[in-house]
């Protein structure tokens, strides 16, 4: 009875408790925001808490007799059926899984089991399923972070509050540093990084204040190198708590490397451009000076600390703020190009010329200008360069070749190559007229006087010819002294009109300038068909030089009466040296019984001895002194003038050798020739002596007159030298006689 009661009362403690633990057990499963499970050991589902319906949408009766496997996802459920068997042989375990909720919804969750037995055989898997959606959400958000930061070329770097702690870092930041996070908190954490400790400070006190920090400082690498970064660095909140400090670094040393680069280059463009000889500037992509070079300095007035940063040097060429080659290059404006001259365009470059009034304070100058783009490292355009050339003084070079090309630089007219270039250009079967002229005694005017006074005989005949024609006619000097006129559509009656006006504007012309006439032979053809245009040339040049044998001799003659009366306008036989002359050598002449004729020529040679003085300079000639031998020299050119001169007139020609010979000396030392003896020309022996007396007894710019006792003895010491014994002995005789000859007082 006791035991039976002894056996009852154990079975009461033991429902008793059983009915404790299921109480207790319900009440923890009822605190707890998981769902409790059962599970035995095939995988079915023997218990689940309410909570389940939070979780899956099922309810408790939809899950308990089920299968584990009927709610897991198919692919997580090799793992989670792997898990269990774990569980069943471990006694403790724990798996995460996806469960698949009622509306299809796929959530993940982590299951620990604990192993729980029964009668010794069976085996049942209780424990707690948890939702970690949301945590598994977090966990994938950061890895994706994780995976951006390490992706990134851009160094970051995690720090506690105080920086003395690296929290993280990315793969950038190791490669840039050296550094790993351990490293750095063992070496006393991020301030190491820094170049100063000062620097470090600033960078901390200012997040600190919940203020963002940006700026560059030296970074020290963990092998020394300072790395010029940028770092841009702010808080890190968990809601209102900050938590750390977030930092980006950027690596500078490619940027800076680049700007030292830059600084090379545009050193090396600075020294290129500065010592260029041709004014030369250079501005950005806003139009604005950068580079201002010492020509252009010394070109503008303007120096390069003045002009830097300034966008108005177009004023300083054009007086006007206007697009200048430079501009074009950057901003194309075909509308401005018709301001140049003319402009050249080589894919983005420009050479041009333009006319400005206002260079050089109002002077004006063509200018020039040369401008391209100038590219940076990376092939963009970065501005341009312009190079400016004053070529006022070789456009003028450039215009008078090109009038000389076409113009007789002399007369004004055109010149024979353009004279040829409009033959040509006649028509087949044109009718044209040709007249040619050409200057009488141009060869003896310069011979006698000069290239002055033929360079003036021309003029003058170049004047007399293009008036007699208008513009329509080509009228050109095609030679020293030769000038032709072409007449297009024309006949003979015309052309010789012409020709008859040529020669009234002659004499019209010697009314007036008497004191050198003109004289041209003239001579023109007429043809029908222009297909040899060089046989009317030489038919008009042909007849030219038939008039020319006719009137030759008159007209040189007519030159030499002009010279006659410019040496008496100039000489001193205006005092009657020729006339005393005369009788001295016609006396002596006739002393030593020369015929009558030769004492007419000897008296036309006293006359006419010295007309080659008309080509001597005044300044020579009338010097009051004796001359140098430079002047003496030119002084002796006279003969050879005179000789010419006598040349060309069939009235002088007689007498042209004596005047050639007159200053020839008895010992040979006389010019031009040297002659000695009886080599001389008695005329010129007996011209030497009654010469000299005339002019030792004469006043002379440079010295008074000699009696005439001082002249003898003077002849009697030069005899045998200068003058011929004989003929000064003769002459002393008829002195002192005086006989045929009046002697002039002194």
């Amino acid at each position: 009875m006791s035991l039976l009661k002894s056996v009852e009362k154990s079975n009461i403690y033991y429902y008793q408790s059983r009915q404790d633990q299921e109480k207790k057990f319900n009440t923890l499963v009822e605190n707890i925001k998981g769902v409790v499970y059962k599970i035995n050991s095939r995988g079915r589902i023997m218990f689940v808490s309410p909570t389940v319906k939070q979780l899956t949408g099922y309810d408790v009766s939809e899950v308990v007799g089920h299968y584990l496997s009927e709610f897991v996802c198919p692919d997580d459920l090799p793992d989670a059926m792997a898990s269990l068997k774990q569980a069943v042989k471990r006694s403790i375990s724990s798996s995460e899984f996806r469960v698949v909720c009622k509306n299809g919804e796929i959530r993940y969750t982590r299951a620990t089991s604990i192993i729980e037995v029964r009668n010794k055989r069976a085996k049942v898997l209780t424990g707690i399923i948890t939702d970690i959606t949301e945590l598994k959400h977090k966990e994938e958000d950061l890895l994706l972070t994780r995976k951006a930061l390490n992706s990134t070329s851009n160094p970051v770097l995690l720090t506690d509050l105080n920086g003395m702690f690296v929290l993280y870092h990315n793969d950038s930041f190791f490669k840039l540093t050296g550094y790993t996070s351990a490293e750095i908190n063992n070496a006393g954490g991020a301030p190491v990084l820094y170049d100063s400790p000062e620097k470090a400070k600033e960078v901390y006190r200012t997040i600190i204040r919940g203020e963002p920090w940006k700026g560059e400082f030296d970074l020290r690498a963990s092998d020394g190198r300072l790395v010029p970064v940028c770092l841009h660095t702010n808080l890190i909140k968990s809601g209102k708590r900050a938590i750390g400090c977030f930092g980006v670094f950027a690596d500078l040393t490619g940027q800076k490397q680049a700007e030292e680069d830059r600084r090379a280059a545009h050193q090396r463009l600075h020294n290129i451009i500065e010592f260029l000889p041709d004014a030369t500037f250079v501005i950005d992509e806003e139009g604005r000076v950068i580079e201002w070079n010492r020509a252009i300095e010394e070109m503008t007035g303007k120096s390069r600390r003045e002009m830097l940063g300034r966008d108005d040097y177009s004023v300083l060429f054009y007086g006007v703020s206007r697009p200048m080659l430079i501009d074009l290059v950057l901003k194309p404006d075909q509308s401005v190009e018709k301001e140049y001259d003319r402009i050249i365009r080589k894919e983005n470059s420009l050479v041009g010329e333009a006319y400005t009034p206002y260079y050089l304070r109002g002077k004006g100058a063509h200018l020039w200008g040369a401008a391209s783009p100038v590219y940076d490292s990376s092939g963009i355009m970065a501005g341009a360069i312009e190079t400016i050339r004053d070529i006022s003084e070789w456009k003028k070079t450039t215009d008078m070749l090109r009038y000389y090309g076409i113009y007789d630089a002399l007369t004004g007219l055109y010149n024979r190559n353009h004279f040829q270039e409009e033959m040509r250009h006649l028509w087949l079967n044109q009718t044209a007229g040709m007249i040619i002229c050409d200057v009488d005694g141009l060869k003896l005017v310069n011979d006698t006087l000069g290239h002055d006074k033929g360079d003036a005989l021309l003029f003058a005949a170049a004047g007399v010819i293009k008036k007699c024609f208008d513009k329509n006619e080509v009228v050109a000097r095609i030679g020293g002294d030769e000038f032709a006129v072409l007449i297009c559509d024309t006949g003979q009656k015309e052309v010789e009109k012409a020709c008859g006006r040529i020669r009234d504007a002659i004499r019209q012309h010697n009314k007036i300038n008497g004191d050198m006439p003109l004289s041209m032979s003239i001579g023109y053809a007429v043809t029908e068909d222009t297909s040899d245009i060089k046989a009317l040339f030489k038919q008009a040049d042909n007849n030219m030089y038939r008039e020319k044998l006719h009137s030759n001799s008159s007209g040189r003659s007519a030159i030499v009466q002009t010279l006659m009366k410019t040496l008496k306008e100039r000489d001193f036989i205006t005092e009657g040296h020729a006339d005393r002359l005369q009788d001295l050598v016609a006396a002596l002449a006739r002393s030593i019984s020369l015929p009558e004729s030769r004492i007419n020529d000897l008296k036309l040679l006293s006359q006419f001895h010295d007309i080659g003085k008309v080509g001597i300079q005044d300044s020579i000639l009338f010097k009051p002194g004796p001359l140098t031998s430079k002047e003496f020299s030119e002084m002796k050119r006279h003969c050879e003038i005179g000789y010419r001169i006598a040349m060309s007139s069939p009235d002088l020609s007689p007498i042209a050798e004596w005047i050639l010979k007159h200053h020839e000396w008895w010992d040979g030392s006389g010019y031009p020739l040297g002659l000695k003896g009886e080599a001389i020309p008695l005329e010129c022996r007996i011209l030497a002596v009654a010469d000299a007396y005339d002019a030792m007894t004469s006043d002379r710019p440079y010295r008074k007159a000699m009696s005439h006792d001082d002249a003898l003895n003077e002849l009697r010491k030069f005899a045998g030298k200068q003058f011929a014994p004989d003929i000064v002995e003769k002459f002393v005789e008829v002195t002192k006689s005086g006989d045929s000859f009046k002697l002039k007082s002194p």
